[in-house]
């Protein structure tokens, strides 16, 4: 008997059966499909009764007359099938005489056959599903290495155009570069003549600063005069152009044209939780200095400072203790919150009788479970600007308090006094700005010489100097006095010749005499009052005077020139000797320098 299995069927080959190939078409309706198959052909010839089983050159041998099987191996069932139908149509003279001892030894190897067939087909399933997984797997990774193989192919032509892009950008570079070298040369050309060009420049800048220190404006007052309508920030010079302090930087404000100093607390300030009286305290620092400050304030016609107290179950002052106040530019307390109100404790409420509880001068005094407020302005100039500020009462969780102070507001100009001589104070306020020697009407009757230092503070005791240097209305005694080639014939003369500051000047009007008048040069010629004559002169028919020059220096001492003039022999009395005439003159001398 011959039996044939699947060629995909390798499992006669663990059992070391001799395997030939071989086709035939399966006819076996019940075991697979009717299709060609490519088998295996396994010899299996008879053997005598009795005689064992033997393997062979892998095959199986009886002595019987062989017969071919064909088995689709698709399955155990069909091989089954496959066997019993070789044994029932085998020669069946060969079963029948075979004793039935022999026929069990033979289904015992049947049967043994197949448990190791099937023993060894499952073993086959397994590994055929491990190849058929990992069959998968390595299709999936050829997948994905043809995936990876796109992607890089496709990589490379991206690289290609760029590297292509790259040359092309590399070419512009290099086109450019040789540009920039040949434009760097001609710029290293000029160079030398931008050095010129900027030291120029840096030359007339600082000339520019200079002059413009000499310019600058006293208040934004005179910013408007001039045209400026464009609110900000501008540089101005209170106490005078190139003496005192520094211009200082101010805010003007030109709607309402004032000149706001600034300082550095401006915006709404929370107090710190502290239960003593002014336990929180801060000091205001300006961006200016003091002096310019008060020079500001003396420049304005009115200046003010904001301030404003916010408060929630918070007091000001309660009874006799004051839990809140301001410091003055003195160094004093202050306890009023509005006005001019030195010595007291106000508000503004109180003031206008419209506080919450008509019982207390301020709102926050009430100490109302809510938020309250008062505000005012300080007018007082003597106390203006405020220096520091002191707050307490805050002992408990609910009570709050927070302030807001202004910058020092002033608007305005100061308007000229009648007399603008009164004293050196009254000249500076007109203008005046430069140290020296002026006359002033500090007396009726009289013009007296004084030094004014104008580079000290007023109330420096060495601002205004007095001399024993004066010109009575009867006319003149001793002292010093203008040049007799001074271009002085009238104000509008001393105007022209560059005088821009009101005061007594000596003009020589009429032939024989030096007369004094007031020019108000902050007025204009045809004003009635621009030139304003006195009864001071000094008449050439009787007069003596010295003149002195300056000649020069050696190391500190300074040489002086003097010229003797002596008009109409005011000093050729017979009644004066020649030591009272030396007196005469040597006090001359020393009231001239």
């Amino acid at each position: 008997m011959e039996l044939f299995f699947p060629k995909r069927w390798n499992a006669m080959e663990r059992n070391e059966t001799e395997i030939f190939p071989g086709t035939e078409r399966n006819k076996m309706n019940n075991c697979g499909t009717d299709h060609e198959l490519e088998y295996l052909e396994i010899r299996w010839n008879g053997m005598e009764h009795g005689t064992k089983k033997k393997f062979r050159s892998g095959a199986l041998t009886w002595k019987k007359k062989s017969k071919k099987l064909f088995i689709n191996m698709k399955g155990i069932p069909c091989l089954l099938f496959a066997l019993i139908l070789s044994t029932k149509s085998g020669s069946g003279k060969a079963l029948e005489s075979t004793p039935i001892h022999g026929r069990e030894n033979i289904v015992d190897s049947l049967e043994e056959m197949m448990l190791a067939l099937r023993t060894t087909t499952l073993e086959h399933a397994k590994e055929i599903s491990q190849l058929k997984s990992e069959n998968e797997r390595l299709w999936n990774d050829k997948e994905s290495l043809r995936d990876d193989y796109k992607k890089m192919k496709y990589d490379f032509e991206s690289m290609r155009k760029a590297t292509g892009k790259l040359s092309t950008e590399y070419e512009n570079l290099r086109k450019e570069h040789e540009n920039l070298k040949s434009s760097f040369q001609e710029h290293l050309q000029e160079n030398g003549e931008l050095k010129l060009q900027l030291n120029t420049t840096r030359e007339r800048l600082q000339y520019l600063e200079a002059l413009s220190l000499q310019i600058t404006p006293r208040t934004c007052q005179t910013l408007a005069d001039l045209g400026v309508t464009w609110t900000g920030e501008y540089l101005v010079d209170p106490d005078g152009a190139l003496i005192g302090d520094a211009p200082i930087k101010v805010l003007c404000d030109m709607e309402t044209v004032s000149t706001i100093v600034l300082h550095d607390s401006m915006g709404n300030t929370a107090i710190d939780q502290c239960a003593d009286p002014g336990c929180y305290n801060h000091t205001i620092r300006y961006g200016s200095s003091m002096k310019q400050m008060v020079a500001l304030m003396k420049q304005s016609k009115s200046c003010d400072q904001q301030i404003r107290y916010d408060c929630s179950t918070t007091a000001l002052t309660t009874g006799d203790i004051h839990y809140a106040w301001w410091v003055d530019r003195h160094g004093e307390p202050q306890y009023y919150w509005h006005g001019s109100n030195a010595g007291q404790h106000m508000c503004k409420c109180g003031l206008s009788g419209n506080c919450i509880d008509s019982n207390f001068p301020c709102n926050c005094d009430a100490k109302a479970p809510r938020w309250e407020s008062d505000s005012g302005a300080i007018t007082n100039e003597t106390a203006l600007p405020i220096t520091e500020l002191h707050f307490g009462g805050l002992q408990f969780k609910g009570q709050q308090a927070n302030y807001t102070l202004g910058g020092l507001a002033c608007k305005g100009k100061t308007p000229p006094p009648d007399n603008p001589a009164q004293s050196c104070s009254s000249l500076r306020q007109a203008g005046s700005t430069h140290p020296g020697y002026y006359l002033i009407n500090s007396k009726k009757g009289r013009l007296d010489v004084v030094l004014c230092r104008m580079d000290l503070e007023e109330f420096d005791p060495k601002f205004q100097v007095e001399t024993n240097a004066r010109i009575a209305g009867g006319g003149f005694l001793h002292g010093k006095v203008t040049h007799p080639d001074n271009p002085a014939q009238s104000c509008s003369s001393l105007r022209r010749a560059g005088n821009a500051h009101s005061g007594y000047y000596l003009i020589n009007s009429k032939k024989g005499r030096l007369d004094v008048v007031m020019c108000r040069m902050d007025l204009e010629d045809n004003n009635p009052e621009f030139q304003k004559e006195t009864n001071a002169r000094i008449s050439r028919e009787a007069i003596y005077f010295d003149v002195y020059g300056a000649l020069g220096s050696n190391g500190s001492v300074v040489h002086y020139s003097g010229v003797d003039v002596n008009i109409g022999g005011a000093m050729n009395y017979t009644k004066w000797n020649d030591a009272q005439i030396a007196s005469a003159k040597l006090g001359l001398c020393l009231e001239a320098h």
